[in-house]
């Protein structure tokens, strides 16, 4: 329908947005054909359907574990917004970066950037108050407060159920890798 219209940054949205569906059901081959096209779309749009298609591609890779992929198109996504101004859109793939590069091993980082957008998203509802609770285990985590993260596993958890929502992929691909490498 937005093809019909002629709305490029609705028709990309749509694309990203069936490349996330067909990824969560894992048909990656799929979700990569309508990133491209997503890509193809946005070319022509605004910063916002730039940095979505980045994002649904970095989502793919990530969920593919593809994380050195996964981590370059988040910075794609990031260099798009931040020359944007859109600091807000911009922490939140910080935040997405982050993560994936705690998946990847890049711990240090991964620790120095969660510290940088702190707090950016505790006040905007339980949804995003469960992403804080993700950032804090990490951290908690990565300093060695094991207890103290799974701590914060439980409350990003009940965060989600409080929004009646289930939990992304790529949020539950790091919360099982934090439960699963607490020392026993």
């Amino acid at each position: 329908m937005s093809e019909k219209a002629g709305d490029l940054q609705v028709e990309s949205a749509c694309l990203c947005m069936l490349s996330r569906v067909n990824t969560d059901r894992g048909d990656f081959s799929s979700a990569m054909d309508l990133v491209i096209k997503a890509q193809e779309t946005s070319a022509q749009g605004e910063y916002q359907s730039k940095a979505l298609a980045f994002h649904a591609l970095a989502y793919c890779l990530r969920i593919s574990r593809d994380f050195e992929g996964s981590a370059r198109a988040y910075k794609c996504a990031i260099e798009i917004l931040h020359e944007a101004g859109d600091s807000r859109r911009m922490n939140e793939e910080i935040r997405n970066l982050a993560t994936v590069m705690f998946l990847n091993g890049e711990i240090g980082e991964s620790e120095k950037l969660l510290r940088s957008i702190r707090g950016s998203f505790s006040k905007r509802g339980p949804y995003f108050e469960a992403y804080t609770h993700v950032d804090e285990a990490i951290i908690s985590f990565i300093e060695g407060g094991f207890e103290k993260s799974q701590r914060y596993i439980m409350k990003a958890r009940s965060a989600i159920e409080d929004c009646e929502q289930i939990l992304d992929p790529d949020e539950e691909m790091i919360l099982v890798y934090l439960s699963n490498s607490f020392p026993r």
